[in-house]
């Protein structure tokens, strides 16, 4: 008998709202499940902040440090600045684990890592009309002319934590959410865009 456990999508069966059949046009929302992503989180330890900020800087090789909600890429990883003491990273299995373990090398003095891929679920959403169904439950302006081109914040959306994840260029918004509130998030997600037409991709 095998030890090993499979790690099962929490969308598996599920079925949410009929999606709506496609017409002449293309759905307003895409959705699809990302799997095999790496999302690790790295808090500054006490009175570290500055030589974490120091640390990640060097590693990206820029010039300047990440402001609050920017993010960055570089050999495989998203580094995303999400809190005054908080990077999060993502990265596709297993293509940046070189540069994730040299990462983690640097700043082990100066930070504590947390490794949260097996908690938390992803959806990417494309389309004409994702900006239309996260503006109905986030209190984030994502059409304010500061918004970075590329990056992440920690948000509400329907009353459960999340991750928001953005690439403007083309637009594409993955969600971060536990993953026992998967199903319930769906079954919002698949209500709010009903309007505008949607299709979940498997």
């Amino acid at each position: 008998m095998s030890d090993v456990i499979v790690a099962r999508s929490p969308l598996e069966n599920f079925r949410g709202i009929s999606t709506p059949v496609r017409g002449k046009h293309e759905p307003g929302l895409i959705m699809e499940e990302r799997r095999n992503i790496l999302q690790f989180q790295l808090i500054a330890r006490n009175n570290m902040s500055s030589q974490l900020s120091a640390l990640v800087t060097q590693f990206l090789g820029a010039e300047r440090m990440l402001l609050p909600m920017e993010g960055a890429r570089h050999r495989g990883l998203f580094i995303c600045a999400t809190g005054p003491r908080e990077y999060w990273i993502l990265a596709r299995k297993p293509d940046a684990i070189d540069a994730l373990t040299q990462l983690q090398n640097m700043v082990e003095q100066a930070a504590s890592v947390f490794d949260q891929g097996e908690g938390w679920f992803v959806i990417e959403l494309t389309g004409r009309n994702a900006l239309d169904v996260l503006a109905k439950r986030t209190a984030l302006d994502m059409q304010a002319s500061g918004f970075p081109t590329q990056g992440a914040t920690h948000t509400v959306i329907e009353h459960i934590p999340t991750l928001l994840v953005w690439r403007r260029d083309p637009a594409r918004y993955n969600l971060c959410v536990p993953r026992s509130y998967a199903r319930s998030f769906m079954t919002w997600l698949c209500e709010a865009s009903a309007e505008y037409g949607y299709e979940i991709e498997k």
